[in-house]
């Protein structure tokens, strides 16, 4: 059996520029498995034939010049090696070190440390057989072990989705839900910034909605928060900071597939999704405005010459290049912020037969705050601060203004359809944990419903208060302490 093995990885490693593309597909493999469900399988395959496919046409290039398959694949291999992992050992060294100017550009380093390894290993042939022969072993043992963890969080979540059925409703409403991140609630808003949004309560109820001012999140990152609304329930992190792989990992899983979406497919309901997150199967909506580490961007947020442009891009262009070229950005934000917002309504608009959910992540009154109240543009370095409480809240009153658009646009012809409002947490600048949990608070209007919500529901709760309604059951619920969760 070993030496089978033996002659397969020669023969791999001899005969051709398979070790790269076998490099390739492990690796991606490997961050795809490890993310699962973030990655959509057409961008993988995407990735894997840019990278692999690149890779062997160079080693074929190559191999046009030289005799044999040692020296192309060692070239290859090594060009992969720094694309793929220096950029991870960089972080790492930013993380110790914080981002001073060494810790900032050392990551060209690459570009010396690549002609001084590719010298070595194409001046003794032995060390570079051996090199290719160690590459392609490892590789080889990546792709099954990646296939285990691939089952293994495949499996948790079939499971986990199937905990709940649902039985078929004889009515079968409509369903909206317009995710607006970032708009702290009522009192946040009076505690935090003496702000009064009463103007903007008061449209919402002549459209018909209730206010329920004491809602609050359980969490102030958007993953965990919209994880808990459809799932139901809280989620058992094993961690308390955002940016822990397992709990992002959990989230996106429960944003997928949870308690709701069994809902949805018990009843025949199509989804539409234009969220950051995959819902129900589908993927993820294109996010125009930020790289969250979710979707594609798993597959490229550490590569080595994407984080090279990255960084040059902000250390260069954003210091030195604010005047027109920087505001022409901001003018195609708005542009694509706008056909977003129209695309969404129309959507809705056409009410095509059958029941539908409509799943909106809207960046609203998000930064980057592109606008004041009059829906004017503002300056570049006020846009870009989101510390700026002013721009905060001037964007706040705009997105007021669009809602109630888009609402009375939704509304006609929709008289039975269930729209449902909601924040997933309030300003992330109000970074300070209190008691009373003030932070959480977030906004919840809600219409279509003919039983009041109580003046204080958490955001796990919503959706059982509208499953009630429809069943005209009981649901579980159940008043869960809130997390803080740390950058």
């Amino acid at each position: 059996m070993l030496e089978k093995i033996k002659k397969t990885i020669h023969t791999l490693a001899e005969s051709g520029p398979w070790p790269i593309f076998l490099l390739v597909f492990a690796h991606l493999f490997n961050i795809y498995a490890n993310h699962y469900p973030t990655v959509p399988i057409p961008e993988l395959l995407q990735e894997i034939l840019l990278y692999g496919g690149g890779g062997m046409l160079l080693a074929w290039v190559l191999k046009y010049f030289i005799l044999d398959w040692t020296r192309p694949n060692t070239i290859g291999l090594i060009l992969l090696l720094i694309e793929f992992y220096f950029s991870p050992a960089h972080q790492s060294w930013k993380s110790l070190t914080g981002n001073s100017f060494w810790s900032s550009y050392s990551l060209l380093l690459p570009i010396l440390c690549l002609f001084l390894l590719l010298s070595i290993y194409l001046a003794i042939r032995k060390l570079r057989y051996r090199f290719v022969k160690l590459i392609t072993s490892c590789t080889m043992l990546m792709i099954p072990v990646s296939g285990v963890q691939l089952l293994r969080l495949a499996s948790s979540e079939r499971s986990h989705a199937q905990i709940t059925s649902f039985r078929p409703l004889d009515k079968k409403p409509d369903i909206v839900l317009i995710l607006l991140d970032e708009y702290a609630g009522t009192s946040s808003l009076r505690s935090f910034f003496q702000f009064d949004n009463r103007e903007f309560t008061e449209q919402m109820k002549s459209l018909g909605f209730q206010e329920v001012p004491g809602s609050s999140s359980l969490y102030n990152a958007t993953v965990f928060s919209m994880a808990s609304l459809f799932d139901m329930q809280p989620l058992n992190l094993p961690g308390n900071h955002v940016s822990n792989l397992e709990n992002w990992r959990k989230g996106v899983q429960r944003i997928n597939q949870n308690k709701w979406t069994n809902f949805l497919n018990a009843n025949g309901y199509k989804s539409y999704n234009a969220s950051i997150f995959p819902f129900n199967d589908q993927p993820a909506f294109e996010d125009i405005f930020h790289f969250h580490i979710v979707g594609a961007a798993r597959l490229n947020h550490f590569n080595t010459s994407r984080t090279i442009h990255r960084d040059l891009f902000y250390h260069f262009y954003t210091k030195n290049l604010f005047g027109q070229s920087k505001k022409t950005f901001l003018q195609k934000m708005i542009r694509d912020l706008n056909d977003f917002l129209r695309s969404q309504t129309e959507k809705v608009v056409r009410n095509p037969p059958g029941p539908d959910f409509h799943y909106m992540h809207l960046f609203l009154p998000h930064d980057p705050y592109l606008m004041n109240e009059n829906g004017e543009d503002v300056e570049v370095e006020v846009a870009l601060n989101p510390l700026n409480k002013q721009a905060y809240l001037n964007y706040l009153r705009y997105t007021n203004k669009r809602i109630v658009e888009m609402l009375l646009a939704m509304m006609q012809n929709n008289e039975e359809t269930i729209f449902i409002v909601l924040s997933d947490h309030g300003w992330k600048n109000m970074r300070t944990p209190s008691p009373d949990g003030i932070e959480f608070n977030t906004i919840l209007f809600v219409k279509g419903l003919t039983r009041a919500l109580p003046d204080s529901v958490q955001v796990p709760n919503v959706l059982p208060h509208v499953l009630e309604q429809l069943y005209d059951s009981t649901f579980s619920k159940q008043k869960s302490r809130p997390v803080f969760l740390y950058d």
